[in-house]
């Protein structure tokens, strides 16, 4: 391939004497030129383009500053003679980054990095798609569980952490040397509340602020809502369902319905209010479960760990998150032996860790609160 070096160095220096200031003006000249035909020579060996314009590399094709475009068209003709004209239009076609000295190259791609999470999931549903085989097989249902994930939100909102409270004392304080308020606005004489400090308005309150530790809260009593106030809680329960283990308050999907099995809404709510009684008011935020686990006892055709007629092949447990609204959060199923509400980062001192089957469930469990 042969380019025209002097003809280009000549086309650019006059684009840059004649268009110094526009900028869109030189982008139009650059694509007009890249869209130029190139024509075979008549001896074969190499190509011209179909006028006399030449088409740039891709530093002048798309330079749309004055310093850009400048130093494209000196670096220009020293490089274009040894490219060949397939490598131009490569070069030109690439996504270009800026540099330090304001010139233009070439992005690098960049590999995806493996994700270990979607690894993990990749690898759980290639093992559910077996033991749907063997299942089917086996002619063994599967036991289908609803997880009810009751939580208590916060009541109050964190202490702010060191660099907060540093941020909101200067604030107050440019607020307290700003700008007077006009005697006009000082009707009711409350323009100056801003300047006083907190420890001289709150004794002049209606009203005792309560605690924002709690008497639970040192006591370590977890069994009721009066604790840890801005945090999350969440309720745990031992037995009847799941035996002598700490586990979310769960039920068995039961039969009813136009198709002879209940809907898992249903259940949830009927887990909720069996649970906590009649008088413990919950939202339920969605019909849809929020996270799914499955397992399959180490007996293939063993009975469930969380009981049921007959045996079954393993259990798919749905989680299902209601939040609370009103009630004291007192467990009144029967056979219940124990029940804490506890924060997230308390829930793993409950769960059972001891084999990695367990340490997976429980780790579900963490992601999904």
């Amino acid at each position: 391939m042969m380019l025209a070096t002097s003809d280009t160095t000549g086309m650019l220096q006059s684009w840059l004497r004649r268009w110094r200031a526009g900028e869109r003006t030189l982008l139009f000249g650059a694509r007009r030129l890249a869209s130029s035909t190139i024509i075979p020579s008549s001896s074969g060996s190499s190509s011209t383009l179909a006028s006399s314009t030449i088409l740039p590399t891709a530093a002048v094709v798309v330079a749309t500053t004055r310093r850009t475009f400048a130093t494209a068209a000196k670096a220009t003709p020293k490089k274009a003679a040894q490219l060949p004209l397939s490598s131009s239009l490569a070069a030109a076609s690439a996504p270009l980054t800026k540099t330090r000295k304001g010139g233009l190259k070439p992005k690098k791609k960049k590999g995806k990095r493996p994700s270990v999470t979607a690894a993990y999931l990749k690898k759980r549903e290639e093992q559910l798609a077996k033991h749907e085989v063997a299942a089917k097989q086996a002619d063994l249902p599967w036991l289908i569980v609803a997880a009810s994930i009751v939580e208590r939100l916060p009541i109050i909102m964190k202490e702010p952490e060191a660099w907060e409270a540093a941020y909101m004392e200067m604030q107050e304080e440019i607020a307290r040397h700003g700008k007077a308020f006009p005697k006009e606005l000082d009707v009711m004489g409350q323009a100056n509340e801003m300047d006083r400090p907190d420890a001289e308005i709150l004794p002049e309150l209606p009203f005792k602020l309560a605690p924002r530790v709690t008497k639970a809260d040192r006591l370590n009593d977890r069994t009721t809502l009066n604790r840890a106030l801005s945090e999350r809680l969440f309720l745990l329960v031992k037995g009847p369902i799941t035996g002598d283990r700490w586990d979310l308050p769960m039920a068995v999907l039961g039969k009813g319905g136009k198709d002879g099995r209940d809907s898992m809404r249903r259940t949830h709510e009927a887990t909720v209010g069996r649970f906590l009684g009649e008088k413990f008011e919950a939202y339920m935020p969605s019909n849809a479960p929020v996270g799914m686990h499955w397992r399959v006892p180490a007996a293939t055709a063993g009975a469930s760990s969380v009981g049921a007629g007959g045996n079954v092949y393993g259990e798919k447990v749905f989680f299902y998150r209601a939040q609370h609204l009103k009630g004291r959060g007192r467990v009144v199923e029967e056979g219940v032996e124990e029940f804490v509400w506890v924060t997230r980062e308390e829930v793993g001192e409950y769960l059972p860790q001891e084999t990695g089957e367990e340490k997976e469930y429980a780790q579900l469990v963490m992601n999904v609160l």
